[in-house]
């Protein structure tokens, strides 16, 4: 079931601005729209509110579609969203890219999960544990 009560979806200019005054982060959610994986994340994984809720506590997230020739603010250059998702060296999707303040990457991962394995992966980077252990470790101590 969708959780309506936070924002969790921001365009990628929006995002900037509130981490600037934020502890979030940054989550990119790369995809095109002739994935099928890409439509499993967006249909079945993203609404979970457990998804929904991580993301809203430790991200703004933003999608971007790698098909798309529709531009955007990023780090404060217009570029394309396809443009975007070849700068941050995108080839599967979907991907999740997950940025700091600064608009530089902390992991890269595919987007190709579960929404346990995927809840617990936000978990991993938004609580900052990823600068502290491994992630089979973290998810051993859940």
């Amino acid at each position: 079931m969708p959780n309506t009560e936070a924002k969790v979806w921001y365009t990628l200019e929006d995002a900037q601005k509130v981490i600037a005054e934020s502890d979030k982060k940054i989550l990119l959610d790369i995809y095109k729209d002739d994935c099928d994986e890409s439509k499993h994340l967006q249909e079945k994984v993203l609404p979970e509110k457990a998804v929904e809720d991580t993301l809203s506590k430790y991200f703004c997230s933003v999608k971007i579609n790698a098909n798309s020739e529709d531009s955007l603010k990023f780090n404060g250059k217009m570029r394309t969203n396809r443009e975007i998702a070849e700068m941050l060296e995108v080839t599967d999707y979907p991907t999740i890219v997950f940025l700091d303040k600064n608009g530089d990457k902390i992991i890269i991962t595919s987007g190709n999960m579960e929404a346990d394995m995927f809840t617990k992966v936000l978990s991993y980077v938004g609580s900052d544990a990823y600068l502290k252990t491994e992630f089979d470790l973290f998810v051993e101590e859940q």
